[in-house]
């Protein structure tokens, strides 16, 4: 990128507000140009630096107006950021250009097996067949209760106690109609999966 010529009417304008420097930050990637522009010294009403903000918006507008004439910045690129910064030293009479730009850097962090997430979670399945679950890996009742998840679902002792004997019993029903627990009436879960969710050791 080459600088282009600086208009006549913006030196003399910051000449006169006392401006040393103008610097252009041009930026673009995503096929929309933008650009921040900053003098030395700076505008500083409290500190008298200029005279007064009218003048300096202004030209700050003026400049903007100018810059974007000159250089027609497009932005056009593939979604990685990247700029030029373009200054304009009037008090030495020297121009000084950058550039600066993004890259994209991929690493492979390697691949683990497919876990679906109905086998992982229990908040997709019931109080009574989690309960049914546990009391067939033999954790016991309160620990179930006073687990993490057990006080995050506000379990207090007597909930679901009779699904969990039916786990430790394997068996479902009563008298006659008592049968094997089937598996749509329980989890998947692991023992290590289960305390894991749970939240105890």
């Amino acid at each position: 990128m080459e600088a282009e010529p600086l208009s006549k009417a913006i030196y003399d304008k910051a000449k006169k507000l006392g401006i040393e420097i103008i610097t252009l930050h041009f930026r673009g990637g995503s096929d929309n140009g933008f650009l921040e522009i900053d003098t030395e010294p700076n505008f500083s009403p409290s500190k008298g630096t200029w005279a007064s903000a009218g003048p300096s918006l202004k030209f700050l507008s003026d400049v903007e107006k100018w810059a974007w004439k000159a250089y027609k910045y497009d932005g056009a690129g593939d979604d990685l950021d990247y700029g030029d910064d373009i200054t304009y030293d009037l008090k030495n009479k020297k121009v000084s250009m950058s550039a600066w730009y993004m890259t994209r850097h991929d690493e492979n962090e390697g691949e683990k097996e497919l876990e679906i997430a109905g086998n992982s979670s229990l908040d997709d399945y019931s109080a009574s067949k989690i309960m049914r679950r546990c009391g067939q890996l033999g954790i016991p009742y309160e620990k179930v209760i006073s687990s993490l998840y057990g006080k995050s679902q506000r379990w207090r002792l007597g909930k679901c106690l009779k699904q969990h004997k039916e786990g430790l019993a394997g068996t479902i029903g009563w008298g006659k109609k008592k049968r094997p627990l089937p598996e749509k009436d329980t989890t998947p879960h692991t023992l290590e999966q289960m305390k894991s969710l749970l939240g105890i050791s």
